[in-house]
């Protein structure tokens, strides 16, 4: 796992998620803040990045929006945040 390794930990101490600005607009997101990411299999807490690089989609008539978050997030060696392991099935 990636994120066992102390100098990644160090440049990236939180879990994170990176939004689209018009979801973040919608749901009064600020970057830098806290959000809620929720599944059908759990809920997780991350850092909120708005950030360009996410683009929401046009499929037929409706707006869908991704999210972005990094794997292989531990809970140990200087890291703070849930896994995104949490929200899918094995």
């Amino acid at each position: 796992m990636s994120r066992n390794l102390p100098w990644l930990a160090e440049l990236q101490p939180e879990m994170f998620v990176e939004l689209d600005p018009l979801l973040a607009r919608e749901r009064g997101i600020e970057d830098g803040g806290w959000v809620t990411v929720s599944t059908e299999r759990g809920s997780i807490e991350a850092r909120a990045k708005v950030t360009g690089r996410i683009q929401p989609l046009r499929v037929g008539d409706e707006v869908v929006h991704q999210v972005s978050m990094p794997w292989h997030w531990g809970s140990h060696g200087g890291l703070t945040g849930d896994s995104a392991n949490d929200l899918v099935s094995m």
